[in-house]
């Protein structure tokens, strides 16, 4: 656990890193080793596992000790290359490495960032708030990456493992008040400029989380701009910011999603099949969280549909769905070949691709919607004021899966 647990505060900050991608070419080819770059053995690579060649490695990481990944990113650039290139010598000419038929097919020139600065914002998130999976009145956005500290320095402190986890037992919330600044009036904090301690920070750092992030931070800010208000004030009202990102279908830790003017919760709601699952698609939870289920799911996949009946004949302003993405499926963006080989490609199987929403009055279809080809967990339709007492959506066809299942569906009246 070096360096992890420091009393004194320092400069340093985890390294850049560059990737590269091989791949075989059916017949031997030879590789040189550029002068300039640097000859490894495996006594560098002890703890930097370099069997999968076909794609790699996160760990080619270097500066934040003693060259900045602030001010000296050309310099830190010109290391990487030196060692990637160095590496892919070890794995070429230095013992078998099965890579007799591999080429070199890409090698990435722009360092990518893990860290440079954080600022201060009214809260530090800090490794407590972490690793107890705290959940914040205000919070705006999750994590769920372990905290995962890099050595500074990198691949030349071959010595020692690249990197340390400290692995958590579920997510962790992201409150409001870590995502604007403490002493200027106007700024919001995005991504990994976020308020964070060090050990935090290894969590919070990565791209899908800094995603979230974003949206929240560009969400509030729309608020703020509406509400003339600074972002500090905007804490003031954050239901009203809860409320806008979990109808845009983030997921909010804690945070059940009604609106006043949603009908279908009003509704006497029917179904073809799997009557016992209504109650979960009402129940204001977008997703399953812990062992609590919160959809409606089809016994098969065909002349599958659900209703929505009004007491009297409302007109409606927009229809949200949220279908089922198979949230559960490992999902990463990353281009370590190690990581993709077990995940689903393409569109998941079970969001629903084709359907028709069908709206009636009095029994007689007034309007209906016909989508084919979808490939979206969330879909918002405009329906600019049709008068309908009920609301059909008919289930014609997934992306494979072999029933339909719905997360959520929101019906909003117009006033």
């Amino acid at each position: 656990m070096n360096n992890m647990h420091q009393k004194k505060s320092d400069e340093t900050t985890m390294g850049n890193t560059i990737m590269f991608l091989s791949k075989d070419t059916g017949k031997k080819v030879n590789f040189t080793k550029p002068f300039w770059a640097y000859e490894l053995t495996e006594q560098n690579l002890t703890h930097r596992n370099h069997d999968m060649i076909k794609g790699g490695y996160w760990w080619i990481e270097y500066g934040g000790e003693k060259l900045s990944t602030i001010s000296d990113n050309e310099e830190i650039r010109d290391e990487l290359l030196k060692w990637a290139y160095g590496v892919w010598d070890h794995i070429k000419n230095k013992g078998d490495h099965g890579a007799d038929n591999f080429a070199l097919d890409w090698v990435c020139v722009v360092p990518g960032k893990r860290e440079s600065r954080r600022l201060l914002g009214d809260y530090v998130l800090n490794e407590n708030d972490v690793y107890k999976l705290r959940i914040f009145d205000d919070a705006i956005a999750y994590g769920g990456w372990p905290m995962d500290m890099h050595i500074p320095g990198g691949i030349s402190r071959g010595e020692l493992e690249p990197s340390y986890f400290i692995h958590l037992d579920g997510q962790f919330s992201i409150p409001y008040r870590t995502i604007y600044s403490k002493n200027i009036s106007n700024l919001f904090l995005g991504g990994r400029a976020s308020s964070n301690s060090r050990m935090a920070f290894g969590a919070t750092r990565v791209m899908a989380t800094c995603g979230v992030i974003g949206q929240a931070a560009g969400t509030a800010a729309a608020l703020v701009s509406k509400k003339k208000c600074s972002p500090r004030d905007l804490s003031d009202s954050i239901e009203l910011l809860q409320h806008q990102l979990a109808k845009d279908d983030c997921y909010i830790m804690g945070y059940r999603y009604h609106d006043k003017y949603d009908l279908s919760r009003s509704a006497l709601i029917d179904c073809s099949s799997n009557k016992k699952m209504l109650p979960q698609l009402i129940n204001g939870l977008t997703r399953n969280v812990g062992n609590e289920k919160s959809y409606w799911k089809s016994e098969g996949n065909k002349n599958e549909w659900l209703s929505f009946s009004f007491d009297k004949p409302k007109k409606i302003k927009e229809i949200l769905l949220r279908f089922d993405s198979n949230l559960s499926n490992e999902f990463r963006i990353t281009m370590s070949y190690n990581c993709t080989l077990h995940q689903w490609p393409g569109i998941p199987r079970e969001i629903t691709s084709d359907y028709d929403l069908v709206f009636k009055f009095n029994n007689k279809i007034v309007s209906s919607i016909n989508i084919t080809n979808n490939h979206q967990r969330f879909i918002k339709h405009q329906i600019n004021g049709i008068l309908a007492d009920k609301v059909e959506l008919i289930f014609k066809k997934t992306n494979g899966a072999k029933c339909f299942t719905m997360y959520d569906i929101n019906i909003i009246e117009e006033l």
